[in-house]
């Protein structure tokens, strides 16, 4: 088992906002139900389904080693292996012998470092999921909202200032580096410098419930340098149970996405900043296609948009 595997299993176990939303939820749907989960790490959520009456649970994951760990853990905790299934693959790729009542799949962390986690499970819902399916979580928001985050800054004049300044090393070569690939940071309210705004809805029992936002329109309502977009979540487990990770209301996970723009921008208040997203590819593209509007024009541009 690698070390990353466990810190993120550490991470949500010790994390009991997040865990007893999960079994809040699961008590719902359990009892009695045939349960599959979707990337099983070491087994917490098909164990927690398992103790809350499912009558049998298959464990997906392409990582041999983690389905290994999950079904000693859960045989430790007396489930014999008539009631935990591991199937190894992908989940798009393997087939499960019957429908499932129940699809439980935590992605609110892939979902917060943009990857597209709706395409795995629109798979889950179409192959092997029964029509009236729980799915857990069922409805996921993703906010997104402009940034200037002071860890982002720090990490970035380490390597392009600080490290010459001490050493007469430049690696100032590393920055486009660091604004070439996704961040997750506590960021504070203060590192928010517009409105959160909807990126993409999905409820994943209702594949016509899809909404995205293209393009995405932000407003700076604090002048100066953006760095880049940051993402959290809102999510709804299931009816009655809602987390989420939004900054100013930390609620679980305190950390969040953040895209760093390939340059940053300089932006008065009022300003606009509109982004093009490839909601259909394997990850959300937050930077590629990044349009800065200046007050006087914002209201022709988004007259434009609406037109």
């Amino acid at each position: 088992m690698d070390e990353r595997t466990l810190a993120r299993a550490r991470k949500i176990l010790s994390d009991p906002v997040r865990l007893h939303a999960y079994q809040a939820a699961l008590e719902q749907v359990c009892a009695g139900s045939v349960v599959c989960e979707i990337g099983v790490g070491v087994g917490a959520l098909s164990l927690l389904a398992l103790r809350l009456g499912a009558a049998r649970v298959y464990g997906i994951d392409s990582d041999a080693d983690k389905l290994l760990l999950a079904s000693q853990v859960i045989s430790h905790n007396g489930f014999g292996a008539d009631r935990f299934i591991p199937v190894r693959g992908r989940s798009t790729r393997v087939e499960l012998p019957e429908r499932v009542d129940v699809v439980i799949a935590d992605v609110l962390e892939n979902a917060a470092r943009r990857r597209n986690v709706f395409s795995e499970l629109a798979d889950a819902r179409r192959r092997f999921a029964a029509p009236d399916a729980a799915f857990i979580p069922s409805k996921i928001e993703l906010r997104v909202a402009l940034s200037r985050p002071g860890a982002f800054r720090a990490e970035s004049e380490f390597w392009d200032a600080e490290l010459f300044c001490r050493f007469e090393m430049d690696f100032g070569a590393v920055v486009p580096a660091l604004r070439d690939r996704m961040h997750m940071l506590e960021l504070a309210p203060e590192d928010v410098v517009s409105y959160w705004a909807a990126l993409r809805r999905i409820e994943f029992a209702h594949p016509d419930s899809e909404r995205a936002s293209d393009p995405v329109v932000l407003e700076v309502r604090k002048p100066g340098r953006v760095e880049g977009v940051c993402i959290a979540y809102d999510a709804e487990l299931i009816e009655g149970v809602r987390i989420g990770n939004l900054p100013a209301e930390p609620v679980t996970g305190p950390e969040q996405g953040f895209q760093p723009f390939s340059r940053p921008l300089v932006c008065g208040e009022g300003d606009l900043v509109a982004i093009d997203v490839a909601h259909e590819a394997r990850e959300l593209d937050l930077a590629s296609r990044v349009r800065l509007v200046p007050a006087p024009s914002a209201a022709a541009f988004l007259a434009n948009l609406e037109g």
